[in-house]
């Protein structure tokens, strides 16, 4: 069984405010939306349940984005800190083994 935290939002309380970025708050129909579109998308890419998606960034709704998405599509989300030396990172990309790094 999935957790779909912005399935179910949207389902119970599509207008509230979920998520403030770049400005603006996002409601959980917003945040659904995009996890939705952002799933079918990775599906398309032929990504799929169990397979990890790494996501190379500092603060962005991104993290959210795939967070999210995740739930919807079974894969696991990655979050690598740019923050980390190089050789950090690349020691951890191959432990995790992702699928797709998205940066």
């Amino acid at each position: 069984m999935r957790f779909d935290l912005a399935g179910w939002g949207a389902e119970l309380t599509p207008e509230r405010s979920a998520i403030w970025a770049n400005g603006r708050w996002l409601s959980y129909r917003d945040v659904n939306a995009r996890a939705i579109c952002l799933a079918n998308h990775l599906h398309g890419m032929g990504l799929g349940f169990g397979e990890r998606v790494g996501l190379l960034a500092d603060n962005h709704l991104a993290h959210f984005d795939l967070f999210f998405a995740a739930a919807k599509l079974g894969f696991i989300f990655v979050p690598f800190d740019p923050q980390h030396p190089v050789a950090a990172l690349r020691d951890a990309a191959r432990v995790v083994a992702p699928s797709l790094v998205i940066s």
